[in-house]
């Protein structure tokens, strides 16, 4: 709807963090600051609080289950016309795939309103030639 626009500056680099796959795999060599905040029980279970600072200064909370170490939880706070709301996501039923562990389902709260995606499954490198990317 608005057209061709070129993204440049703060607002490339907020896309270019976004897009980022896992970034937890290399948070401190992709600029952003980590600090373990406290224990805290969530839905039964102890969490390791992260606060999380992304390279352009936007701040998360991240929660890890202590006895596993699996992501249960992710908070962030969006900019909205109405003001500040909290958007969270929880993590749940993790499963092996290609050797490593993917939670299957992934409930997306954003204010009053929650919806629940769950994963049927997970695929890689299939069907996509390695052209499309050149």
């Amino acid at each position: 709807m608005q057209g061709d626009r070129i993204l440049e500056g703060e607002e490339l680099d907020g896309l270019k963090i976004q897009a980022m796959f896992m970034p937890e795999l290399d948070y401190r060599g992709s600029g952003f600051s980590l600090e373990l905040v406290s224990v805290r029980n969530i839905d039964g279970r102890d969490a390791y609080i992260l606060e999380i600072t992304d390279p352009l200064g936007a701040i998360s909370l991240e929660y890890y289950d202590v006895g596993n170490g699996f992501k249960i939880r992710d908070e962030q706070t969006e900019e909205t016309p109405s003001g500040p709301m909290l958007q969270s996501n929880t993590y749940e039923d993790y499963r092996e795939v290609d050797g490593i562990l993917y939670p299957h389902k992934m409930t997306i709260s954003i204010g009053p309103q929650t919806m629940t995606a769950t994963v049927d499954s997970i695929a890689f490198n299939t069907g996509v030639d390695d052209s499309v990317f050149k």
